[in-house]
Formats: C-alpha cells, structure tokens, sequence
C-alpha cells in the first residue's frame, strides 16, 4: 500500500524509542510501555545487562518483553495512520551477536510485517541527517549507555553507503555514570567502604548516578547528600569542569576508534563533511570539543529520536521502492528525548542518595567508592539510590520484606499471563 506506514526502532540498553513515517512525515511514538528490561538476573546472583542476555537458552524475560514492546510499537503506529505497518527498520546494538540478530530479526517478521531490516545505529543517525544534508561525507559518533559507535558515511541523492564502522565499550553512559558517582562519593567524604543492599538497589543507583550526569550537562553544579542507615549523612557537590574532565579523560578510546574508522574508509579528516554527535554522553560538557578538535569539523549534535526517526525513514523508502518509485537506497546491516537544553539555573538541583542496609550476608555488596579498582566489566555501574528521605518509622528489613512481597506479587502476575499488569506494578512498586 501506498500510504502503509513504516516503522522505525532504536533498540537501547534502557528501552526503546519508536517513530512511524508516512509519505514525508516521521513522528515520534509515546507508549505506555516502551522499555525493554534493563538488568537480568545471573545464576550467580549478579545482574548484567539485558542485551547479554537476549537470546540465551536460559532467557526466559528479556525475549517476551521486548516482543511485547515493538507489537505495541506496530499498534501505536496503525492507531496514529489508520493503516498497518508495512515494513519496519530496527537499529541494532552494537553487542548483538549475529545469533541475537537472527532471533530479534525472527521476533518482527512474526508480527506479520512485509519486511524487517536490520542497520546500525549509526546509520540510522547518518539517514536522520541526511534529510537536511543531501550529499556528503559523514563521521557519525554515536555513544549509548553500553558502548560507542563510529560510522564513517557517504551519502549521496539519497544513497547512503558505509564506508567505514567500529565501535567500543571504553566510553558511554554506563561508564561515566559510574565514575562520576565515585567522585561524588570522594566528594562527599563517603566511607570507602559503604554496605548497599544491591538486589533493592541497583536500579535506583543507576538512576541516581544518572541523574547526576543529566543535571551537570544542564547546571553549574549539583549538591548531593548520602544519607547513611545509622542517621549520618555526607554532604559535597560536583560541578561541570568536574564532568568535563573525567570526559577529557574517557575520549581517547573514541578518537583513536576514529583513526582507525577513517583509515578503513580510506577518507583524511579533511575529507569528512560533517561530524555528527548522537546519543546521551556526546552532550556532556568537553565531548564535542574533544571531537572537533580531532576532526576540524563542523559537529552537530542530533536529538535524542535521532536514531528512531532515522530508522523510520529507512522503513519508508523501502516501502516506497515497493510501491514502484525507486528510492535508490543502499541498506548496510553492519550491526552493531527532548533536545538537551544548556540553560543554567541560578538555583542547584540537590540529590538525595539513601543506603540501604542488609542482613544477609551473600546479599551484600561492598561499594569501594574511594578505590581505584573498577567494579567488575559485566556487572553495571554499583551506587545508590534517587528518593528523599526514607519515611520516619520504616526500617531497612521491613522495606527489604515489602520489595520481597511486591516482587512475588508481578511473578504471580505473570504466571496468569498478567504481563502488562505484572509491569505496571512493578513500576509502581
């Protein structure tokens, strides 16, 4: 069908994004539900992220869960057009084995679509780009929460060729988030050693760490406060040179990945049209520099959707190549939001950062914050939490049992075939 929308799927380590083009409009989708699972529980008690786990023989969540989110992707985008998706392009992790990318491949044709195609992330990012850059040579550096990406792009009337890909792990969020917390540990004089209870906290201590990044790329600075289980708390605070310098530090890996990018596509730094910056980590302060003066380049930095509304342009020519008009489109499967603002608040955001304690001993985990040895690579980045203060009167283990209690209720859930509902109330939860 002629006016058949397309869908467009950025597959990231904390959830998905989705948009649908039909004919020349691309518009984001807002679910209910559109994030995969974030962590997946190893047989040995550690958590990893969900992308080492998709596909395993012994993964019995991350699959159906992120099945149900692009099924919900293809009813959202029917609902938004008044028609079914024809075709669907998915941006694949970088990480994705040629396996994973065969069952994740497998998992959208039975959605009945009439074609799924598999691109990279950078690619998708180059296809964004290309709607207002019409011809040229371009140097895509997309980093992630897990990984970055580097895409040396030729595109031309449309076509778009690869000409050179790498990638790595030495810079994302994950690993910033994870030294930023260390320094707001030290700056806070934090005991080197703090207790957490890892199982309840992990998710919240990404999220805080988290936090931390988003209000530096933002603010001036960020007070913080650790509030121990024995009453004691850690006051400090971090500033934007303090994020600009752990960057300046994390770059190197991405500008040698980007000699080696250029070397394989043949292509001098002279000869790169434009630098182009995608995902969360390019915002933090010193990034862009760091790149242009690697690459004496104009740098744009694309918005967050940028790989989704990529993807979902793709889709679209495909679609419109079947119909009968030629879209003269070349597809490399070489796998693998809102516009941040730079405004500055007069007043500084506070985080307030709780510590759980535990009883359990094979439960504890020792948060070193003051060491210079790094956590182990497939466990992601270990620190506390994002609430207020802990309501008066409610101790650790009763908080431990009520978490206990609400986690068997989503398994239950799930055991009727609950599972939208078994998530809701993980949520709320």
């Amino acid at each position: 069908m002629d006016d058949a929308p397309s869908l467009g799927i950025d597959i990231g380590s904390l959830g998905c994004r989705f948009a649908a083009r039909q004919g020349d409009r691309v518009l984001p989708l807002f679910l209910p539900m559109q994030t995969a699972p974030v962590t997946s529980r190893e047989r040995n008690g550690s958590l990893a992220h969900w992308k080492r786990q998709f596909g395993r023989a012994d993964d019995a969540t991350t699959r159906p869960r992120l099945e149900e989110s692009v099924s919900h992707g293809l009813v959202a985008a029917q609902q938004q057009f008044g028609s079914p998706v024809e075709d669907v392009a998915i941006a694949v992790p970088a990480c994705f084995s040629p396996q994973q990318r065969q069952i994740l491949y497998e998992m959208a044709m039975r959605a009945r679509v009439a074609d799924v195609f598999l691109i990279s992330d950078s690619v998708a990012v180059a296809a964004d780009r290309s709607r207002e850059l019409p011809e040229g040579h371009l140097l895509v550096v997309h980093c992630g929460y897990s990984g970055f990406e580097i895409g040396a792009i030729s595109v031309l009337r449309g076509r778009i060729h690869v000409l050179g890909y790498g990638g790595g792990l030495a810079l994302s969020g994950c690993e910033l988030d994870r030294r930023l917390f260390q320094q707001a540990a030290m700056r806070s004089f934090l005991p080197e050693q703090t207790v957490v209870n890892r199982s309840l906290t992990e998710e919240a201590i990404r999220v805080a760490a988290s936090r931390i990044r988003n209000h530096l790329v933002r603010h001036e600075a960020v007070q913080l406060r650790f509030e121990l289980p024995a009453g004691e708390t850690f006051e400090g605070s971090l500033t934007q040179t303090d994020l600009r310098h752990l960057v300046t530090q994390s770059v190197e890996p991405v500008l040698a990945e980007i000699n080696r990018v250029l070397g394989e596509a043949r292509l001098r730094p002279t000869d790169v049209t434009e630098v182009v910056l995608a995902g969360g980590p390019t915002a933090a302060p010193g990034f862009s520099d760091a790149i242009a003066r690697h690459v004496p380049k104009t740098v744009v930095r694309m918005h967050d959707w940028s790989v989704a509304f990529g993807a979902a342009h793709l889709a679209g020519n495909m679609t419109t190549s079947r119909a009968g008009s030629p879209a003269g489109l070349a597809l490399y499967d070489a796998a693998d939001a809102e516009p941040v603002s730079t405004q500055i608040e007069p007043q500084l955001p506070q985080i307030t950062i709780r510590i759980e304690a535990v009883d359990e001993p094979d439960a504890k985990w020792l948060a070193s914050a003051n060491s210079a040895q790094p956590p182990r690579s497939e466990t992601p980045p270990a620190t506390p939490a994002t609430s207020g203060k802990p309501a008066a009167g409610i101790s650790a283990s009763l908080t431990r049992k009520l978490a206990l209690r609400s986690v068997e209720t989503a398994k239950n859930l799930i055991h009727q075939g609950r599972l939208k509902e078994a998530v809701q109330h993980s949520h709320q939860a």
